[in-house]
């Protein structure tokens, strides 16, 4: 597309705004956006903006602390006493807490990560004993032993607690005690009854504790014991955590259902090549310590050199959890690489003597990743690199690494293409050795293609030195690299050069070794502990399924006498026993040709392509080759049509609507679906339904330009609508009635917005729903997420829509299910959602108000 003029942004409409604003943490509002312009100021100066307020950071200056707890009182003053959820980090104190509370006593969500040594548990539980609507409360990654007592009988309410833990403050093996390990899931069965959703990730809780928690909370529905290594699950303990929860989350387990004898499926009978498929998606512990002894089929797989082309070993941190020998594990599988190694990570762990024996094994080596390996010093890595001259890609992340080996790298390594150096951003280098990896890559690597400096100290004198240096250079990651000042013509020269750029201060979601905010380099006193996984949410390193029915962590690697005679591993006997065994399996995975896309089948290509966005196929896929093209204009290709652009700024470069048109003139009639979000005219709504009369679906989020007058024109012209999404619109109870008048097969009406319980005029709330009564009397399916209507309104629906079988009242905060119509509905509804159920399954909670910021939506 063509360039287009600078964007005005203050020519936005508000709606628009406070639909992009609110996507930002309260940091990046404060600090940035409100000083855009005005017309920004008074949308971020609206107490709506601050309903939710997010200030998680990761910064440990103290002074910079102080300031984020002085942004946060100001952020809460700004609510007006509106809020009603707030997540804080590190600078958290306990004066920070009492004036939270103090002026937020609707709060219902409290999240604290982090928040040691400034806040204390007396503070915190003061802090709690004001806010007694509180049904969220999460304490994780914090030293504090929590008063329970206090804290249950504070919240009433309390539903969701969340103890998140690195697993590490108790782990000491010269303090063991089972009663100390259990101490908080004890203290949580005895004072937090009420409970639905419990995590507990990474805690050192036992079976103990766990069958206390499942007979102080009843009604507990979601559990989350990711990490919780402790856990054994013996014998009746499993089956009871089946019968009583929704959700069973744990790192080692993840069960399949209950199957019926005979239904077992024998893994041995796989062929070859599916199972080598399969296997190659595990790690190198999940093969050595559990797939290669599930049957000699898998094992003579297992063992085949062409699985151990590539090596991955990561141990996340954590080498107290794992009782293995990783560095012999390391070694093991590369002698079964039989030379043909092409590509090694390792991550946590290693040595210089583990390195050298990778180079000395590997000398066909392409592609190698050390990631976080604090124990390998620039002499072990020099002494290695000089005997992998074949070398093209290698990262050396958050690791000790000077200029003086870099330069050893670049001398010995001539096709080195792709260079990554990220480490934890510092300030407290001497000036003249901030550009020293700088100076030493510009001087060695000429032949660079790719390279990341995520967190370097380089300043413009080193960025200089690499842009003169290496005159091939296409992607250039500078992160984080605080000390460099990209202005005017410096810019310019870096946009005209590079073809893929990432400035200082772009987003660093999308980072697979960004640094969580539990890492700390080893000089600050504090080992690395986890990274590249959603420290809140739970990833699991050892797999999120299991293959072989479950893994057994803790008892499968016997540190003396190595792996048993399935595993078969001998410290003594491994070089020769196992590299004189032949493979009866013929090597499996060979060496492909660049493959021709052009010659996919045009079914094969069109069920590819199918998987795309209409953006995606008409920017992306179409350009690819001729074939492409004529499948992309097949009609076939168009019945279903999705317009999704998320409200991405980037996807607003392009003309959507002509985009649509065109979308919708490729179906040729044929179109029986299509979703448009964030954008829409009345015009675009009557193009599509002159032009598809044959619509069965018709799904519209945030299309706010799309008035009644325009809606009600488009949808006579479809009869034969079955299914209709009017989420977050601005239309009337008058379409709604046209819209059953009209459309006599209607089954699904999908009528979601924001929750506004202000209202309270029984006439206005209920014009939605009497419109509906009025007019749908074949609907299946409601979904009235955020409605105002009230009882009067919902008892209409009853009345008039005899077939009713799926209703949504989720936010529905003026309906009051008691008594003979709670009856009603449990008797006349087959799927009944309640007003104040979980908003967990909504697919727009990021649009009310359960959004949750991620910078990876946004690049500015």
């Amino acid at each position: 597309m063509k360039d287009e003029e600078a964007r005005n942004w203050a020519d936005l409409p508000s709606e628009l705004t406070y639909l992009i604003l609110i996507r930002l943490s309260g940091i990046d509002i404060l600090d940035n956006a409100q000083k855009v312009c005005r017309q920004w100021r008074r949308v971020c100066k609206d107490p709506s903006m601050w309903q939710k307020i997010d200030m998680r950071s990761r910064i440990r200056n103290e002074r910079m602390l102080d300031r984020l707890a002085s942004m946060c009182r100001h952020a809460v003053d700004r609510s007006q006493g509106g809020l009603v959820e707030i997540h804080l980090g590190n600078f958290v104190n306990n004066d920070l807490l009492d004036y939270i509370a103090d002026r937020s006593r609707n709060l219902r969500i409290l999240g604290l990560g982090m928040c040691f040594p400034r806040a204390t548990n007396p503070g915190l539980v003061d802090t709690i004993a004001k806010l007694p609507l509180l049904e969220t409360l999460e304490v994780s990654h914090s030293c504090l032993i929590l008063d329970f007592k206090a804290i249950g009988q504070a919240c009433p309410h309390l539903k969701t607690f969340k103890l998140n833990s690195s697993g590490r403050f108790w782990s000491s093996r010269n303090f063991r005690n089972s009663r100390y390990d259990d101490y908080y899931a004890l203290e949580i069965a005895e004072n937090m009854p009420e409970l639905r959703h419990l995590y507990l990730y990474g805690n050192k809780l036992s079976d103990i504790g766990l069958n206390a928690i499942l007979n102080g909370c009843p009604h507990l529905e979601h559990l989350e014991l990711h990490k919780c290594f402790e856990l054994k699950l013996v014998g009746d303990l499993e089956k009871r955590c089946r019968f009583h929860l929704f959700l069973l989350a744990t790192v080692f387990l993840s069960l399949p259902p209950a199957m019926e004898d005979g239904d077992y499926r024998n893994w041995a009978e796989l062929p070859a090549e599916l199972t080598s498929s399969v296997l190659l998606r595990l790690g190198v512990v999940e093969i050595l310590e559990n797939a290669q002894k599930v049957c000699r089929s898998w094992r003579r797989v297992c063992k085949d050199p062409s699985m151990w082309r590539k090596i991955v070993i990561d141990n996340s941190g954590n080498r107290d959890i794992f009782k293995y020998d990783l560095d012999s594990m390391c070694r093991h599988a590369i002698d079964r690489s039989e030379g043909g190694l092409l590509e090694i990570d390792i991550e946590y762990f290693g040595s210089d003597k583990l390195l050298d024996y990778i180079a000395d094994s590997s000398s066909n080596l392409r592609s190698l990743r050390l990631v976080r390996c604090h124990q390998i010093t620039d002499k072990g890595v020099a002494e290695a690199v000089v005997k992998l001259p074949l070398l093209e890609d290698l990262e050396v992340s958050y690791c000790s690494f000077s200029g003086e080996c870099l330069s050893v790298v670049g001398q010995s390594c001539p096709h080195l293409k792709t260079l990554k150096l990220n480490r934890r951003p510092r300030v407290e280098f001497v000036i003249n050795m901030r550009d020293h990896n700088a100076i030493a890559i510009a001087e060695s690597m000429p032949e660079l293609r790719h390279l990341q400096l995520l967190g370097n100290t380089l300043t413009n004198t080193g960025l200089n030195a690499i842009l003169d240096s290496c005159t091939h250079l296409d992607h250039l990651d500078l992160r984080q690299c605080y000390n460099i000042n990209l202005v005017e013509d410096f810019m310019k020269q870096c946009v005209e050069r590079i073809k893929y750029l990432r400035c200082p201060n772009d987003s660093i979601a999308d980072c697979s070794t960004e640094t969580s905010f539990l890492d700390i380099d080893s000089d600050d006193g504090f080992p690395y502990m986890y990274g590249g996984y959603d420290i809140m949410g739970g990833y699991d390193i050892m797999g999120s399924y299991d293959m072989m029915g479950g893994y057994d962590i803790m008892g499968s690697y016997d540190m003396m006498g190595g792996y048993d005679i399935m595993g078969g591993y001998d410290s003594e006997t491994a070089s020769s026993s196992w590299s004189s065994t032949s493979s009866s399996v013929s090597s499996l995975v060979k060496d492909e040709e660049v493959r021709n896309w052009a010659e996919l089948p045009p079914e094969l290509t069109s069920s590819i392509l199918g998987r795309l966005g209409t953006i995606d196929i008409l920017e992306n896929a179409q350009k690819v080759c001729r074939s492409w093209r004529r499948v992309c204009k097949d009609p076939s290709m168009w019945r279903k049509i999705d317009m999704d652009n998320l409200g991405d700024l980037g996807a607003m470069g392009y003309d959507l609507e002509i985009m649509c048109r065109h979308a919708v003139d490729r179906s040729q009639g044929d179109l029986v679906e299509i979703d448009i979000w964030y954008f829409g005219t009345d015009e675009l709504l009557n193009y599509i339904a002159d032009r598809s009369s044959n619509l069965r679906t018709l799904r519209l989020i945030m299309c706010y330009p799309i008035a009644d007058e325009g809606f009600i024109e488009a949808v006579v012209k479809l009869p034969l609508i079955e299914y209709l999404e009017l989420s977050h619109c601005s239309l009337s109870g008058e379409s709604l009635k046209v819209v059953g008048q009209s459309c006599p097969n209607l089954k699904t009406l999908k009528l979601n917005s924001e929750p506004d319980p202000k209202f309270n005029d029984d006439e206005f709330n209920n014009e939605d729903a009497l419109a509906i009564a009025e007019s749908m009397p074949e609907l299946r399916h409601l979904q009235l997420f955020g409605n105002i209507l009230t009882n009067v309104g919902l008892n209409a629906i009853l009345d008039g829509c005899p077939h009713l079988e799926h209703l949504d009242l989720r936010k529905c905060s003026n309906v009051d299910l008691t008594g003979d119509l709670e009856k009603r509905c449990v008797e006349r509804i087959k799927d009944l959602k309640r007003p104040n159920d979980s908003t967990a399954g909504h697919p727009y909670g990021r649009i009310t108000v359960d959004v949750r910021y991620d910078a990876s939506d946004y690049y500015w």
